[in-house]
């Protein structure tokens, strides 16, 4: 029996804008080129010669998160280069407003080094809407770091109605040249909003120890093949 999918709805506001897509839709090509460890090719390293070899393709909790929920991509082309005074300039050439620059005074949010001071918000023309009781983390593109920015992570209450809204983001120091059109900036993961009670539990530590010593049976995929649910996003 087929499991019944709650709706996202989404509609551009905007004629020519690209639509929300599906994440998975924007899996890196770095990602794609990488080998995983297999049975086919196992190999031992580390400081004692024994320890098993995987990467992140290895990691099935990476890919999903990679692929979870929906993707809003940059509206046009931007262009970015360094003023002076080393803060960003961003420019474009269409009549859309894609970005905005806010007061550089007035951000006091701590920020990793490597990013410019300069507060920027994505001019979101993205309308969002989920059914009732669930919301939508609206967040940097997962574990895409090489993306030229960081955007920043916020929750909204999408059974309201997302109406367009600014979503903050930041440029990296280094970073002058191209942002394409279609380049993913926000991804959006709805939830259900539930309450939780924090509680210890001892009696994990038993459960954990016997899961520990079925993972480490196998050389690979343990987890894929015995613990992981798939997500569907569609």
């Amino acid at each position: 029996m087929k499991r019944k999918s709650n709706k996202f709805q989404f509609v551009m506001n905007g004629e020519f804008l690209e639509p929300v897509k599906l994440a998975k839709s924007f899996i890196p090509q770095w990602y794609k080129d990488i080998k995983p460890f297999g049975y086919s090719k196992v190999e031992f390293g580390g400081p004692t010669g024994n320890q098993l070899k995987r990467n992140i393709k290895n990691c099935v909790p990476f890919l999903d998160a990679l692929t979870a929920g929906y993707m809003i991509t940059s509206m046009v082309d931007l262009y970015v280069e360094s003023a002076p005074d080393n803060t960003k300039l961003i420019k474009w050439t269409s009549p859309l407003d894609p970005v905005a620059d806010r007061d550089i005074e007035s951000n006091v949010l701590p920020l990793p080094s490597e990013f410019s001071a300069n507060h920027f918000v994505w001019r979101n023309k993205t309308v969002l809407k989920t059914p009732p009781g669930y919301s939508s983390i609206l967040t940097h593109p997962f574990n895409r770091f090489d993306l030229p920015f960081l955007t920043l992570t916020g929750i909204v209450d999408t059974d309201s109605i997302m109406h367009n809204g600014n979503v903050p983001f930041f440029i990296k120091k280094d970073f002058e040249g191209l942002i394409p059109a279609g380049t993913p900036i926000i991804q959006v993961i709805p939830f259900k909003r539930e309450s939780w009670t924090l509680e210890e539990n001892k009696e994990l530590l038993e459960e954990n120890e016997k899961l520990s010593w079925n993972v480490t049976s196998s050389f690979f995929n343990y987890y894929r093949n015995n613990m992981w649910h798939k997500k569907d996003y569609q």
